[in-house]
């Protein structure tokens, strides 16, 4: 009975190694030191690990593998980023072909284009995804619903509005960090109804939502980014940009720019028709704002009950 390497399990069919085969650089009787598969070559031809050398257990070699590790992230990172801005839907188009070791996977693009956009919010703070409570009780289809649980929970609690206000705004940022990701299999659900023919598999539409939402996360903190910069040299010409900061002007850009999106991501990904895309991209653009309804609703209940 042996110890496995790699998982440190203990198998009856992996022989132990000794100090003398990793010296050598051999396995007893050519097996894989993981799954006990007779070994041809430098690799296991059953799961791919790679026969351990001398040379393997320098210090130098040991860095060597962290740089590579971290240059190869960043530069899938990086691949991945200017692929999903400047080529709408060839991340999909590549992941649903099978091509996916230059990239990263959907959730990994998704989740770093989600820190991105959290991290402009320190200095952009926007209320298109993190929305304070004020946005709950008045500017919101559930507002009346919002109101008197508020007031129901603000009497329970014995306490006033401002101080109420104050932890709710606290709690909804760090909620909408990991709610976000709700939207996506929500749009994926909405885009899957919508393919009849040919029929596809959910998760390649969960795969196309991932990347658009990535895409709006980008957008989302580009244009927080820019208004904020407009912002603080009106203050200091004193020029007049009102419209520029009105939140119809923006969420009308917002829209347009990713109706635009899916049109191209659509065309590219699932090689539609012009006008079969256009279809499509307007009536994914109306359940992607029933989407961020439904999310906002989603975390007010989630806040409401963690405060």
């Amino acid at each position: 009975m042996g110890n496995c390497l790699l998982c440190a399990e203990w198998r009856d069919d992996v022989p132990a190694a000794t100090e003398t085969d990793i010296a050598t650089g051999s396995t007893r009787d050519e097996q894989c030191p993981s799954c006990g598969q007779t070994l041809t070559g430098k690799y296991c031809s059953n799961c791919g690990e790679r026969v351990a050398q001398p040379e393997d257990y320098s210090l130098v070699r040991f860095a060597l593998e962290a740089v590579q590790a971290l240059t190869s992230v960043e530069s899938n990172a990086l691949r991945s980023l200017k692929t999903l801005i400047t080529r709408p839907g060839m991340l999909t188009a590549e992941y649903l072909a099978g091509r996916r070791k230059l990239y990263l996977r959907p959730l990994q693009l998704f989740l770093l284009c989600n820190v991105i956009f959290f991290l402009t919010q320190i200095i952009a703070p926007t209320a298109v995804l993190v929305s304070p409570l004020t946005m709950h009780l008045n500017g919101l289809p559930h507002k009346k619903m919002a109101r008197r649980m508020v007031a129901e929970r603000i009497q329970a609690r014995k306490t006033d509005y401002k101080t109420y206000r104050t932890k709710f705004d606290a709690t909804i940022e760090n909620q909408a960090k990991t709610l976000v990701i709700c939207m996506v299999p929500l749009l994926a659900l909405a885009l899957h109804a919508s393919r009849w023919r040919p029929r596809r598999y959910y998760v390649e539409h969960l795969v196309f939502a991932a990347h658009a939402y990535s895409y709006l996360l980008l957008l989302l903190a580009a244009l927080a980014s820019v208004s904020h910069l407009i912002l603080w040299w009106a203050l200091r010409t004193h020029a007049k940009l009102d419209i520029l900061f009105a939140d119809s002007t923006q969420s009308l850009f917002v829209a347009a720019a990713l109706g635009v999106y899916i049109y191209a991501s659509l065309r590219r990904a699932y090689r539609l028709s012009r006008p079969a895309a256009v279809l499509k991209a307007f009536f994914l653009l109306l359940c992607a704002g029933l989407t961020l309804y439904i999310y906002r609703f989603i975390l007010f209940i989630a806040t409401y009950y963690s405060v």
